[in-house]
């Protein structure tokens, strides 16, 4: 399921967006006008990036308008590896698709339960495809095979897979997350600033974009995962977190069979808070 297929209709989106992101609009640049310009460019645009914007935008409002909080601001670093599914990616040993990354997320509390953040994150991700016949897949090279591979054949499917064997894929990968944050642990058991292990959830949209040997892909689907924070003092916290993504079929240049792929992630690194 796709990250439209959540919204039935226009006219719902439209309410929400009113109510939310027009109104912090003009309580910050005191300008009506917006609500309607804005609503004319939903209409006009892609409008799976319109929202995508959208929850960016108002994100970023909502932040501006609240109470500064001790500690609310916060920043992480650390490292990830990240595994992706695609539609012959088991041909491939499950070693060989793990891929490192490093990771920076910006983020801020409104209140102990919940906040905001924006992340980002780079790799070099790792699958195979199967050679099919040339025209099979409108995305493939003229000899069949994905424009992401790397021209080696997987060693194992020799012969194994179909006609034309199955070879190993390489591509960059970039993505940028804004979503929304939840403290289970204080929300569950009371506010505790000097809680040691907190566990928090987030979820939201992200754009990602795929490129190698000159093609490229985009895709704006729903990400989401259970972060765990460890706290050495009043300012640092170790992390660790687990994310799940779906993903655009089309974004590792494989797609003769349809269906959504997807991306795990295990990620770890310091987060520093700031406050007053």
């Amino acid at each position: 399921m796709t990250f439209m297929s959540i919204i039935h209709h226009d006219y719902i989106f439209l309410r929400f967006f009113k109510r939310y992101v027009c109104f912090d609009c003009a309580y910050l640049l005191k300008n009506a006008y917006l609500c309607t310009k804005f609503t004319n460019l939903y209409k006009t645009m892609n409008k799976k990036l319109f929202i995508f914007l959208s929850f960016v935008l108002a994100m970023t409002l909502g932040s501006l308008k609240a109470n500064a909080q001790a500690q609310d601001w916060f920043i992480r670093v650390g490292a990830s590896g990240n595994y992706y599914w695609g539609d012959d990616d088991n041909t491939t040993k499950f070693g060989h698709r793990i891929t490192p990354s490093i990771n920076l997320t910006i983020g801020k509390w409104f209140n102990p339960f919940w906040g905001v953040q924006l992340g980002g994150n780079y790799c070099k991700l790792k699958g195979a495809g199967i050679a099919v016949a040339p025209g099979a897949d409108p995305y493939n090279t003229t000899d069949g095979l994905s424009p992401y591979t790397t021209g080696e054949q997987v060693e194992a499917t020799r012969g194994e897979v179909g006609q034309y064997g199955s070879f190993h894929e390489k591509w960059n990968f970039f993505t940028i997350h804004p979503e929304i944050v939840y403290n289970v642990s204080n929300g569950m058991c009371g506010y505790n600033p000097n809680r040691v292990w907190n566990i928090l959830v987030h979820v939201g949209p992200y754009y990602g974009r795929s490129w190698a040997n000159g093609e490229h892909a985009n895709s704006i689907q729903v990400t989401g995962g259970i972060t765990s924070t460890w706290r050495l003092c009043r300012n640092v916290q170790l992390w660790a977190d687990g994310r799940f993504s779906l993903v655009n079929n089309k974004f590792d240049k494989v797609t003769y069979r349809e269906g959504i792929d997807g991306m795990a992630a295990l990620s770890a690194g310091i987060s520093v808070n700031f406050g007053k």
